[in-house]
């Protein structure tokens, strides 16, 4: 598979998918998982996902016992993601003068939204793919 993902890459055109650059980098997250960045705006995708997205992000994405299959436990690293997107945001608020809407793509179980409000963001959304994240966030009380 290694083989006829890096096939696959050295053979496409990629171009960013927010700002349509043609200046690619590709590299290896993990063995056999291949992404893209983009050396213009620093957008960071899958450019060959699978094709029943879906199914990858079912409960067991979030709570297994090989991380390289998703989170080994989701659950345990909340307190690292807490730190982690409190760090984000606070950059975030360094760049923006209001803080009344935020949308989270791939909110996953909604620890940065959790961590934005905790900073002072309001009107916060999140998207998520999972139906499992997104009752786990709606139980945590967010709008996924």
């Amino acid at each position: 598979m290694q083989k006829e993902v890096s096939k696959q890459f050295s053979q496409s055109k990629l171009l960013c998918p927010v700002c349509a650059s043609k200046k690619i980098t590709k590299y290896w997250a993990m063995h056999g998982y291949k992404l893209a960045r983009c050396k213009n705006c620093g957008m960071v995708w899958d450019p060959f996902p699978p094709e029943d997205l879906e199914s990858v992000y079912t409960e067991n994405y979030f709570i297994n016992d090989n991380p390289k299959g998703g989170y080994a436990n989701y659950f345990q690293g909340m307190s690292i993601n807490k730190r982690t997107f409190y760090e984000r945001i606070k950059r975030i608020n360094n760049r923006v003068k209001k803080k009344d809407g935020m949308l989270d793509v791939g909110s996953a179980l909604g620890d940065s939204l959790i961590e934005a409000k905790r900073l002072g963001w309001k009107n916060l959304h999140g998207v998520e793919l999972s139906g499992f994240a997104v009752r786990e966030a709606v139980k945590r009380g967010l709008n996924v």
